[in-house]
């Protein structure tokens, strides 16, 4: 995800939902040396079936972490109907990333990255996630939304993406240490 006329300042978004929990996932990884990679701790709206949850995390706190380290985060819900607070249930972490110089040269930099699951019975009015067009956005990172149909394959969907992603990091690496040049 990108913001309007910023293809540099990329944000890697995932959301899934199953029929306990939508869990989203944010990784901030801009392409050049030097873009925005800090941990945005609010602006995120989540509407379930037409009614927007607003989602914030470590009470409207950024962290300052080392490369390498995460740390668990509080997650506060609220509509007009809902004021939740939830300990346990989001995590932050800061990741190396290759990042590019003008001059085209890789750079090692950081990123931030949220993961979170909230449970659908913390989301008052909402009953299950089944066939419900469930949406993400944050204007303070992104233009537009990620989209989602609840139901009850998220787990298998979230398993299955990260063996995708490890896969393809194992085949990188082995290709790296071979010394075989990998393009984008």
């Amino acid at each position: 995800m990108t913001v309007d006329g910023d293809n540099d300042n990329l944000k890697y978004v995932a959301l899934v939902a199953d029929s306990n929990n939508v869990y989203f996932y944010v990784k901030m990884q801009p392409v050049l040396a030097g873009g925005y990679t800090s941990f945005q701790p609010a602006g995120y709206v989540l509407t379930v079936g037409g009614k927007p949850f607003y989602i914030s995390f470590n009470n409207n706190q950024t962290v300052n972490l080392d490369v390498g380290k995460s740390q668990n985060v509080s997650m506060n819900i609220y509509s007009p109907d809902v004021n939740v607070n939830l300990d346990g249930q989001a995590s932050v972490s800061n990741q190396s990333i290759d990042q590019k110089n003008g001059d085209g040269s890789t750079v090692k930099g950081h990123g931030y990255v949220l993961e979170c699951s909230i449970p659908i019975k913390d989301l008052k009015g909402i009953s299950d996630t089944s066939d419900q067009t469930i949406t993400l956005e944050n204007s303070n990172l992104w233009t537009g939304k990620v989209t989602t149909t609840g139901g009850s394959t998220g787990p298998v969907l979230l398993a299955s993406t990260g063996v995708a992603i490890a896969g393809l990091s194992v085949y990188k690496l082995s290709r790296k240490k071979r010394g075989v040049g990998i393009s984008k």
